[in-house]
């Protein structure tokens, strides 16, 4: 009769992972905006303090730290609300400066 040895440590699951390792907070991060981008349909912004050009192909987003530049066409602005600024259109391009 063989002998089987069970392992008992339990893998973590792909989620499980993910959750704990946004619930760390990294000290190279705290304090800058977070800047999403959703397909090439919507880019979504935290942490924004103004709009300083808003046109149908490019759109600036003021900051703490950097100004968040969107290219595209038909360029909306979907939301405002709490310092989260939503983009909606079609994107071509998002850069810092």
């Amino acid at each position: 009769m063989r002998n089987k040895i069970k392992n008992k440590s339990k893998k973590q699951s792909p989620v499980g992972a993910f959750i704990k390792g946004i619930e760390v907070v990294n000290p190279a991060v705290d304090g800058c905006s977070s800047v999403e981008l959703v397909g090439n349909k919507r880019v979504i912004i935290e942490d924004a303090t103004g709009i300083s050009e808003y046109e149908a192909d490019r759109v600036r987003i003021n900051t703490k730290v950097h100004t968040v530049v969107i290219d595209g066409t038909g360029l909306t602005l979907d939301s405002y609300s709490g310092g989260i600024i939503v983009i909606d259109g079609k994107i071509k391009g998002v850069c810092l400066e």
